[in-house]
C-alpha cells in the first residue's frame, strides 16, 4: 500500500509540474516539487524492508547501500546530461 501511496504521489507531484509551466507560477512549481519529493521519499522509504527480502539477510545492508549510491549516481548524471542540453 505504502508504494501504490508513494507512486501516486510521485505521479501527482510529475503532472502538477505542467499546470505550473503553464502558469508560468513559481509558487506552483514549489508545491509541484514538493508533493514529487515527498513521493519519492516515500517511495525509497517503503522500498528498504522489500529489498531486505530479496535476498539473503547478511546481505541486506549491502544491497540497500547500493541501492542509495545508484540513486544518488544516476540522478548526478541525469542533471549533468541535461544541464549540457539545455545550456548549450
Amino acid at each position: 500500500m505504502e508504494l501504490f501511496f508513494g507512486l501516486a504521489l510521485y505521479a501527482i507531484g510529475a503532472l502538477l509540474i505542467i499546470p505550473a509551466t503553464n502558469q508560468s507560477s513559481f509558487n506552483l512549481f514549489l508545491f509541484a516539487f514538493f508533493i514529487l519529493a515527498c513521493g519519492i521519499g516515500s517511495l525509497e522509504a517503503s522500498a528498504n524492508p522489500y529489498m531486505v527480502k530479496l535476498g539473503d539477510e547478511k546481505n541486506a545492508s549491502f544491497r540497500i547501500n547500493v541501492a542509495q549510491i545508484m540513486d544518488w549516481v544516476l540522478f548526478r548524471t541525469y542533471y549533468r546530461w541535461s544541464f549540457i542540453f539545455i545550456y548549450h
